[in-house]
């Protein structure tokens, strides 16, 4: 600045004359940029102001105009006080993902670093070509969108068998599941914790269920609904207990989460019907009983009549013969309990032939009970009846726990002697085969009348440790590790395929998460489930 200062005996003068991007005086500066242009003068809160005219300390300042000139000071109850540092951030209790928006794949759980704790940006390195993030646990989109492919590849990337146990996916906590090649997932819901929601219309995320995800989730099963989605229908085995659903969009998104049932308490097993509800069995000593539920909550719970008393019931399936008749089958995990059979009466029967599936339901609640013996001809092998429960030798099966009817033959698991029974409904004979050195060795015509293609598995789950996890079987009857949760060591149950196959579900039951599976190559699982649990150990 150019100061041309005329002084006399009687006075001063400023005489002031502006130069090019100079002002006399500063506060004639009416932007940042004309105000840094001079040097004796400085920008602060919005004014340009003389250099060296702020006040300092704050307490020299004696008013307003004063004391807000100094960005350091704060005008406070008449007085200039120092402002205050600003607090740093608090830290974030979160986890890394890979990018900040709330629903654009903001994770891929195969990067190093998804799925580990973090309390600022700075402890996710970049995953892929974007950079981490860390994100709050309960910020709706930590969870992935999903990544399954809207298109299929021209040729299959992955087959049952391309098993290494170096490709992992992680959940939020960063516990692993290893899989097979060409397979991804993620971790949906957590025992505890609300689930995530999605809008259906937009895709967007749209907050959290009311509830906490259930404690202990076990048997599943998959129903469909409307728009293409489904049910997946859920037991709780806790007391109390019940059935809750996870309802999807057609997409695969997590739209809703609510209860179908919460009076009951140790819900294990269950098992579909031909109406699709969803049959529950409260594992309960000998106080447990059998509930039919509706897997979209718009019918009320009913208990049925499937079993003849209290029990400790496990499983539930169907049958139906060649004139259409049907019989219901299920297993009371107890060393004195035979499994049943429920054959319904005349009013059963009417139900049952009723024109609506909502009619249906009293098919359950109206028939006669027999029980399961077994007559051996061998070690392996023999015939079978049904009969009065006095004739019923369920110590030949003791603790029966999971079973299935596919075609003709119904599959069922001894749990305390590891063995697998497959009773052929035709001609009443069955077989029997140990776990332990792995069902269905020997026995490949087994598995050749569970599939109907020779490309398909059969997938199965394993009762617990370790090595928790989905296997499989062809038509050939080789042995296939799907995926392993190395990071759970507990049971795994819930399995079960989306109604268009395109995904498959699975729960790790001890810390209570399910997860979603996907092919990478945009193609639907062509697979039969076995809903039976092989104790290898």
């Amino acid at each position: 600045m150019i100061l041309h200062r005329l002084s006399s005996l009687f006075g001063i003068l400023a005489v002031v004359r502006t130069v090019s991007g100079q002002c006399e005086p500063c506060l004639s500066c009416t932007n940042n940029n004309q105000c840094r242009a001079d040097s004796d003068c400085t920008w602060s809160h919005g004014d340009c102001v003389e250099e060296g005219s702020l006040c300092q300390p704050c307490s020299s300042c004696t008013n307003n105009d004063q004391c807000m000139a100094n960005s350091d000071c704060i005008w406070s109850q008449g007085n200039c006080v120092e402002a205050p540092t600003p607090a740093p951030a608090p830290p974030i209790d979160g986890i890394c993902t890979c990018a900040k928006s709330d629903c654009d794949d903001v994770c891929d759980s195969k990067s190093n670093n998804a799925g580990d704790s973090c309390v600022s940006d700075n402890d996710c390195p970049p995953n892929g070509n974007q950079g981490g993030a860390c994100m709050p646990v309960q910020t709706c989109g930590v969870v992935p969108c999903p990544l399954r492919p809207t298109t299929e590849l021209p040729s299959p990337t992955y087959k049952a068998g391309f098993y290494d146990n170096n490709v992992l996916v992680y959940d939020k906590y960063r516990r692993a599941v290893s899989l097979s090649d060409g397979l991804n997932g993620r971790a949906i819901a957590y025992s505890g914790e609300p689930v995530q929601l999605y809008d259906p219309d937009t895709g967007e995320c749209a907050g959290f269920s009311s509830s906490n995800f259930h404690g202990k989730p076990d048997a599943a099963e998959v129903f469909p609904a409307p728009g293409g989605g489904w049910y997946y229908a859920s037991n709780a085995e806790t007391t109390p207990g019940g059935v809750f659903t996870l309802e999807f969009d057609s997409t695969g998104r997590v739209i809703d989460y609510f209860p179908l049932i919460t009076s009951t308490s140790r819900n294990c097993g269950g098992g579909d019907t031909p109406w699709g509800s969803w049959v529950t069995c409260e594992e309960l000593g000998s106080n447990g009983h059998v509930y039919q539920t509706d897997p979209s909550g718009n019918m009320s719970p009913r208990l049925t009549s499937v079993v003849d008393t209290g029990g400790n019931y496990e499983s539930f399936a169907y049958y139906i013969d060649s004139n259409g008749n049907p019989t219901f089958y299920t297993t009371n995990d107890s060393n004195a309990g035979p499994l049943v059979r429920f054959t319904p009466d005349a009013a059963g029967m009417a139900c049952f032939n009723a024109a609506t599936n909502a009619e249906k339901w009293c098919t359950l609640e109206s028939g006669s009970h027999d029980f399961l013996e077994l007559i051996p001809t061998t070690g392996s092998q023999g015939t079978f009846a049904w009969g009065e429960k006095a004739n019923a030798n369920p110590n030949r099966y003791p603790f029966a726990e999971g079973i299935d009817v596919v075609g003709d033959m119904l599959y069922f698991i001894s749990k305390t002697t590891k063995f697998l029974f497959i009773l052929d409904l035709i001609n009443m004979t069955y077989e029997r085969s140990s776990t332990q050195s792995g069902a269905f060795n020997n026995q490949p015509d087994q598995i050749q009348r569970i599939v109907n293609d020779p490309n398909q598995i059969v997938y199965f789950c394993e009762d617990g440790g370790p090595d928790c996890g989905v296997h499989g079987r062809d038509a050939t009857a080789q042995f296939f590790s799907i995926l392993d949760g190395p990071g759970y060591n507990t049971e795994t149950t819930g399995l079960a395929f989306s109604s268009d196959h395109n995904y498959m579900f699975l729960s790790f039951q001890g810390p209570g998460v399910i997860w979603q599976f996907w092919r990478e190559d945009g193609r639907a699982f062509t697979d039969t489930i076995l809903d039976i649990k092989y104790h290898a150990a």
